[in-house]
């Protein structure tokens, strides 16, 4: 039998887990604990700090850039974002949201027992700082972390939309069990977020905001 796919959220829950991700930034780093998250008008995407925040869930997650995936994203070319369908929708979700830094989130079964979640940032300027993501909730520090797809390095996310990226990453086992709590906190932000009606009172970008709407 062909493989039951995974009920669409609606527009509320979408909004809901992109609320989620962004209470989890400002809990989780410092950073981020006294920047406002601001929700476009239609509820697609999310500003907070100098990091614009979009998720996917139509596409399967794919966890390469270059056109083939075989780019390696610390030794990247400047300029090749117009040939680069991988890194397309981080890119021009940027744009659209004046030039900040891009968190593309590739999502699938978000609220269901076995979500696939990956990252794919686009910081303009640092090509290095472009890479597909695992986020992790690190046990021993409590913090939000990126680990890199190849898990050649890990990254923390800072509020001025650079990428504070470190060669140490944890063991296979530790990340497994680190996303694992990622995902479990994700998902609780996005029921208190529908449950609490914050959705409705979060006041949307305006349309001078990067032209997101």
């Amino acid at each position: 039998m062909p493989p039951t796919p995974a009920p669409a959220i609606t527009p509320e829950q979408h909004a809901a887990a992109l609320l989620g991700f962004a209470a989890l930034m400002r809990q989780l780093n410092p950073e981020f604990e006294l920047q406002r998250p601001t929700l476009t008008a239609c509820g697609t995407a999310l500003t907070v700090a100098n990091w614009v925040i979009a998720i996917d869930q139509s596409s399967p997650p794919g966890w390469a850039f270059g056109k083939h995936n075989n780019c390696n994203a610390q030794a990247r070319c400047v300029g090749c974002t117009h040939i680069c369908d991988a890194e397309a929708p981080a890119f021009d979700l940027s744009v659209r949201a004046g030039g900040r830094s891009a968190l593309w989130i590739e999502a699938r079964n978000i609220l269901g027992d076995h979500p696939v979640i990956s990252v794919r940032s686009f910081v303009p300027g640092r090509p290095g700082q472009s890479d597909v993501w695992f986020p992790i909730q690190c046990p021993a520090t409590g913090m939000l972390v990126l680990i890199a797809a190849n898990r050649s390095r890990e990254a923390r996310l800072r509020a001025d939309g650079r990428l504070m990226v470190s060669g140490i990453v944890p063991s296979a086992d530790y990340a497994i069990f680190a996303a694992a709590v990622f995902c479990r906190s994700w998902q609780s932000q996005i029921k208190q977020h529908l449950g609490q009606g914050t959705i409705i009172a979060l006041p949307a970008a305006a349309e001078s905001d990067g032209g997101l709407l």
